[in-house]
């Protein structure tokens, strides 16, 4: 997006880019608008900031102004970023969870498949 912003004036329809750039923000925020409402669970692990939401953490505290498309542009790869890490780190945790009910229920761990 800002590789289009910085190229405007080289666009043969520049209103045209302009409109289509505001229409992906604005379907933008409404995506981000989405996931915010919907991790509103605690963030499950230890955080500088103390308790907080997962969407703050993955979303952040406010949602950008689809009109402000810079901000929307980051606004997303903050997401793209902490979206896959932050699932990552919670299958880790009930992986580790699972195995500890495991152990302590005496079932024993599956064996690794042979390598080919």
């Amino acid at each position: 997006m800002a590789l289009l912003a910085e190229n405007l004036e080289n666009a043969p329809d520049g209103e045209r880019v302009i409109r289509e750039m505001t229409g992906h923000s604005d379907a933008a925020v409404a995506l981000i608008g989405r996931m915010q409402q919907a991790l509103s669970a605690p963030y499950p692990f230890v955080h500088g900031e103390g308790e907080i939401t997962l969407a703050t953490h993955i979303v952040g505290q406010q949602i950008a102004m689809a009109s402000e498309l810079n901000d929307v542009f980051g606004q997303c790869q903050r997401v793209f970023d902490r979206y896959p890490d932050t699932y990552i780190r919670v299958l880790g945790s009930l992986a580790r969870i699972a195995l500890r009910v495991e152990a302590r229920l005496g079932i024993e761990p599956l064996s690794l498949p042979e390598e080919e």
